[in-house]
């Protein structure tokens, strides 16, 4: 069972429970073939294929998630997905406009 113990993030991000009930209900398999090819329809190297799945990978930030947890993204600054999971989950997203700054 995961604990649910704010994890550090640093930079990266920010989890903290403090919102409590009132976020209640807000809840890639590295072999999985894809099929890329350049242009002229040749593949990418193995290297090139596995220099690629480092970069995306190499950076990213796991923490178990608890009842009543809630996540924020910047979409403009953040590639995000997600890994197996077994169990029963209820996702529930928002899409929020760009703020301008005047």
């Amino acid at each position: 069972m995961p604990t649910c113990d704010a994890p550090n993030l640093g930079d990266q991000g920010v989890h903290h429970d403090a919102l409590g009930s009132r976020s209640q209900g807000f809840g890639r398999s590295a072999s999985k073939a894809l099929d890329c090819r350049y242009a002229d329809g040749a593949p990418p190297s193995a290297e090139l294929i596995d220099d690629i799945r480092h970069s995306i990978h190499e950076p990213s930030v796991s923490f178990p998630w608890c009842r009543g947890d809630l996540l924020l993204i910047d979409n403009l600054r953040t590639g995000r997905g997600r890994s197996t999971y077994s169990g029963a989950r209820q996702i529930l997203a928002a899409l929020v406009a760009e703020l301008s700054r005047h």
